[in-house]
């Protein structure tokens, strides 16, 4: 199923106040790796703030979950 395939009509929409107090929760099982990547997906992370590595690595998380056999 894509995303476009989900019905989301009955879904509420979350505004600015629900992302304001939302949390990042990072898993403690990790290890530091050395990663090339594009210098447009770097800026990309670096510009939603603080942490951005955490956001790039729950990225992959959602990428890996979706394609995990």
């Amino acid at each position: 199923m894509t995303d476009d395939e989900i019905d989301t009509s009955d879904s509420p929409e979350l505004g600015p106040e629900f992302f304001a107090n939302a949390k990042l929760w990072v898993p403690k099982n990790r290890r530091s790796v050395t990663l090339n990547v594009e210098n447009d997906v770097l800026d990309w992370f670096e510009d939603q703030g603080p942490e951005y590595q955490y956001r790039i690595n729950a990225a992959l998380k959602i990428y890996v979950d979706a394609h995990r056999r």
